[in-house]
């Protein structure tokens, strides 16, 4: 009978607190920021990831972004999709609900978002 050898490598040693401090802070790793083409989009996403929730009116073209700052929703533990919520256009003579939504991960985005230039391909909340 032939014997099976297990090869096992050895684990690395986990870092010292010195090591965790010099390490830059991510708040969630890249796998882990939901894309905004999911099923669902959850309140408490946009929230841990900092991001933002930039609505389009697809009748007038004003823009707008909510944030942690603006906004009640965006918190961590609100699990309330982001679809489940009536947006409506913030410009009085148009006061539309017809709006397209999107969601922004990171605040840089934001002020490119605003001025008119489009967010990256998948990020339209359908």
């Amino acid at each position: 009978m032939r014997s099976l050898r297990c090869l096992v490598s050895p684990l690395a040693d986990p870092p010292d607190s010195a090591e965790l401090l010099r390490m830059p802070r991510q708040l969630m790793p890249d796998w882990i920021v939901t894309p905004a083409n999911d099923r669902e989009l959850l309140f408490e996403g946009i929230a841990i990831n900092q991001g933002a929730l930039c609505i389009e009116c697809m009748i007038c073209g004003r823009r707008s972004a909510l944030n942690r700052q603006n906004c009640a929703h965006i918190r961590p533990g609100n699990k309330t999709p982001v679809k489940s919520v009536n947006f409506r256009c913030q410009s009085h003579s148009c006061g539309s609900n017809s709006v397209r939504l999107y969601n922004a991960h990171t605040k840089e985005e934001v002020p490119m978002w605003l001025a008119g230039d489009r967010l990256p391909a998948g990020r339209e909340v359908v």
